[in-house]
């Protein structure tokens, strides 16, 4: 019997010595940045519906945040 035949495999799960390598911040980086930008076009869509203006405004202001920590992770 061969070993890999012994050993479920879960090829969804990362192995913890790749979680400590330096790709992992790029990984990262790139998973906050794709999960910011759902956030802020989310975001966007729902402004549309909202007919008070104090919470267009908290809206909006959360959107520039979230779009200079874009340009944050860009750099």
């Amino acid at each position: 019997m061969s070993q890999c035949a012994r050993f479920s495999l879960n090829k969804i799960a990362v192995p913890a010595t790749y979680k400590k390598g330096r790709w992992n911040t790029a990984v990262r980086n790139k998973n906050e940045r794709v999960e910011l930008e759902m956030r802020i076009m989310k975001y966007r869509q729902f402004l549309h519906r909202i007919a008070d203006e104090s919470f267009q405004k908290e809206l909006n202001a959360k959107i520039a945040d979230m779009e200079r920590k874009l340009r944050e992770i860009d750099e």
